[in-house]
């Protein structure tokens, strides 16, 4: 209902005004159809803001409109520091925080693309995509970043050293050592045999 205004002629007391009974019953109409949107409790009209101004309703679906063409239409987010929005032009949600924050959303129709992985500067360089490949590991880039790598199993260890050769008199001097690595990962080689028993005197 459009409001209902009432007359009151053109002068005091020209007798052009509305009747008083037509009067209050525009009144009426008004003030029905405010307790009727706006809700009530018997005849009491829900408060709709608090002491504060601030609006206070509670316990009902709200139908409040966040929407604004484009983008570009946006309020300042340091002025509107907490405020929501959405935007047709992108089809996304944002919140004000020192800037406008776009928020992720539902992925069931295709990826999330241009999505920069907020663990990216502290953790690793590449995002999760759960497509990794099987026993892929973080590898570290000793600069503070990470990658995914390989993470393969370590090799064997290196071979033992030559054994040592015979004296001509007494026990034969111990092999050398061997190579200390097979490739990345693996063992040490083993000491090389004894060498043997010399001739006797």
């Amino acid at each position: 209902m459009a409001k209902q205004t009432i007359g009151i002629g053109a002068s005091a007391n020209d007798g052009s005004g509305d009747p008083l009974r037509i009067a209050f019953d525009k009144v009426n109409d008004n003030f029905n159809e405010i307790y009727s949107n706006s809700g009530t409790t018997g005849n009491t009209l829900i408060d709709l803001f608090d002491s504060s101004g601030n609006l206070d309703l509670y316990n009902k679906p709200h139908k409040i409109s966040f929407y604004y063409s484009l983008y570009a239409d946006l309020p300042a987010a340091s002025t509107y520091h907490g405020a929501v929005a959405h935007t047709h032009d992108t089809g996304s949600l944002y919140y004000a925080h020192g800037d406008w924050r776009r928020l992720l959303s539902d992925a069931s129709a295709g990826p999330i693309l241009n999505y920069v992985d907020p663990l990216s500067k502290h953790v690793y360089l590449a995002n999760i995509t759960n497509t990794e490949t099987a026993d892929y590991v973080l590898k570290t880039n000793a600069d503070g970043t990470y990658t995914w790598a390989a993470g393969g199993s370590g090799g064997g260890g290196g071979d033992g050293g030559a054994a040592g050769a015979a004296s001509p008199s007494g026990q034969g001097s111990a092999g050398g050592s061997g190579s200390t690595f097979n490739n990345a990962g693996g063992g040490g080689g083993g000491f090389g045999a004894v060498g043997g028993a010399g001739s006797t005197a």
